[in-house]
Order: structure tokens, then sequence, then C-alpha cells
């Protein structure tokens, strides 16, 4: 699988461009989301430790700070097209200690709420 891989060198520009084709892609195809929840909130939340490695601070560098907006986007639209997946948002706050994870999902749960 090669041709998933990208050099180092572009990865901030590709991070941000898969997560604008998540959006779009769950937006636009949300009846077949339901069955993909699961393998899409772990890839959102491996992205999100491996831009936050450290689970007590929360990360400074700006382009960083440009992709957690659209983590916390997709964990909305992922909770918009399959709404039980709010009992595992609840969940991980229980069970982790992820500073950022913890902020990302209080604010999913917050908006999906509204």
């Amino acid at each position: 699988f090669s041709y998933l891989e990208f050099p180092d060198y572009c990865g901030e520009e590709t991070r941000v461009n898969s997560l604008n084709t998540l959006s779009c892609l769950m937006s636009n195809c949300w009846p077949r989301i339901p069955g993909h929840s699961e393998s899409i909130l772990k890839t959102l939340l491996k992205l999100l430790s491996d831009l936050c490695p450290d689970e007590s601070t929360t990360p400074d560098k700006q382009d960083v700070q440009k992709q957690l907006p659209l983590i916390c986007h997709c964990l909305v639209m992922l909770g918009r097209c399959h709404p039980e997946i709010k009992m595992t948002y609840k969940d991980l706050l229980v069970e982790c200690n992820h500073v950022t994870l913890k902020r990302c999902l209080k604010n999913a749960l917050k908006e999906l709420e509204v």
C-alpha cells in the first residue's frame, strides 16, 4: 500500500486535507457511516494521540492547533451520523487521562446536545 504513504514534509497538509475529506464524506454519506463508525473513531483517536503524545499537555505547535478543530468537527459529524457513539465518547471521558482528547470529546458532546 505504498500509494497511501506520504512523505513527512507534506504530512500536516495531508492530514488537514484528509480531515476535510472525511468531514465532507460523512456529511454526504451519512446513512452508511454507522457501519464504519468504530474504525473512523479509532482513526481519529490515533491521529489525536499522534499529534499530542503527551497526555498532560496541550500542544502549542501552530500546525497542530489547525488540526484540532478539524478533529473535533469530525467527532461531532460522527456523533450526528451515529448518535449511539455518544455513549462511547462519555465512556472515553471517564476512562482516559489525555487532556486534549478530553477537551475534544467534551466539545463534541456539547455541540451534539444543541
